[in-house]
């Protein structure tokens, strides 16, 4: 029997996008797990109920039981033998095993179904630094890219930004590591940064006196689903486009959507958001991030038409935040199937944050008065549910 979580309303797209879809509301969750966390970064549902996660602010990794309440603590912070330097990104491996980036120690842990560490695994060497993965495949195959910061250099001194980063496929099995495509670089979109060059320094090049961040300007993005394909959610005429392992691609229609004028109360959430419950690593050591000044902020007069942080689903579907007034009560998802075309949309309950998906299921988090963070999950709604 299905649970009464959802409400829907008929949507009807712009012209353009010569489609009606629903508007999915989700209401209350269907569990709640029963202990808070402080800054929920790395998630993973594996089978019966049962999720890992990853709490950046309490150096903790843990295996969740939702049906029993149960916690069990998945290694420590070290350098040795199943422990880890910092908690990062889950990602699925075959067989309900996960794999946990470890930058710290510059490898990874190989977590088993039961939370118990199986091994340590070193991260492939890009450039004098380590690969990033952020996607793995149904074959176990890790998507990532090399360090931002080793993309190129010009004749000036300053960091070259290009357009386009491959983005590398490693097969563990062969450890072969390929391009399994040229993908937007965010630096050079709407996440990058200005410099800002004054006068020639004093050996002949661009004296920087500093950098500008860039916000709310239109980027393209893009996410791994589990066959391999790769969604690229394109932000010149908002659509998808799915690209297989021989470069075959599935594009689907442009969708129509409102120009939103950026405002104060936008750059005032930007500010706050943009490194929300995050600590950096300088030379092993955690640091506060630093303030950002507005006026050290390159705004864009119109949002784009989707946000960072596109994701695929278990079953294939690309969910793409999409971009909203400041005043929105929820956060509001486009969601497009396997053939780049827009289903329906989806607002998740005021205050919530999307952090992963399960078979049929999402969750997300939200903060108490204190600051902490409750893990929710939700039944995600399907094409039944029209």
């Amino acid at each position: 029997m299905r649970l009464p979580l959802i409400v829907l309303t008929a949507c009807l797209a712009p012209a353009a996008a010569a489609q009606t879809i629903p508007t999915v509301r989700l209401a209350k969750p269907d569990a709640t797990f029963a202990e808070p966390f402080s800054r929920v970064v790395g998630f993973r549902e594996i089978a019966r109920g049962r999720v890992v996660i990853a709490d950046e602010l309490e150096d903790n990794v843990a295996l969740l039981d939702f049906a029993g309440g149960g916690v069990t603590t998945i290694g420590r912070q070290g350098g040795g033998p199943g422990e880890f330097g910092s908690p990062g990104p889950l990602l699925a491996l075959p067989g309900d095993t996960t794999i946990m980036s470890d930058f710290g120690n510059r490898r990874a842990l190989v977590i088993g179904p039961d939370g118990q560490v199986i091994t340590t695994l070193p991260l492939r060497e890009m450039g004098g630094s380590v690969m990033n993965p952020r996607w793995a495949d149904a074959r176990g195959r890790l998507y990532g890219q090399p360090p931002l910061m080793f993309s190129g250099n010009t004749g000036g001194g300053l960091p070259e930004i290009p357009d386009s980063m491959p983005l590398l496929r490693w097969d563990r099995s062969t450890d072969r590591v390929d391009t399994a495509l040229m993908v937007p670089n965010p630096l050079a979109g709407g996440g990058g940064a200005v410099m800002m060059v004054r006068a020639a320094g004093r050996t002949g090049g661009p004296d920087v006196r500093g950098n500008r961040q860039k916000a709310f300007y239109p980027a393209d993005a893009f996410a791994v689903g589990p066959d391999g394909r790769i969604a690229v959610v394109r932000a010149d005429d908002y659509h998808v486009e799915w690209i297989d392992a021989a470069g075959r691609k599935t594009v689907g229609r442009a969708i129509a959507y409102e120009r939103i004028r950026v405002t104060k109360a936008d750059q005032d959430a930007w500010i706050k958001n943009r490194f929300a419950g995050t600590r950096m690593v300088v030379n092993g050591r955690r640091m506060t991030p630093p303030a950002i000044d507005p006026k050290d902020v390159d705004w864009a007069e119109f949002k784009p038409p989707f946000m960072a942080g596109v994701t695929v689903t278990p079953e294939g579907e690309l969910w793409v935040p999409a971009s909203q007034p400041a005043s929105a009560k929820g956060s509001l998802f486009d969601v497009f199937d396997n053939r780049g075309e827009r289903i329906r949309q989806v607002r998740l309950p005021e205050g919530r944050r999307l952090v992963g998906f399960g078979r049929g299921v999402l969750y997300a988090v939200h903060k108490d008065a204190d600051d902490l963070e409750w893990l929710e999950r939700y039944r995600r709604p399907a094409d039944d549910d029209r």
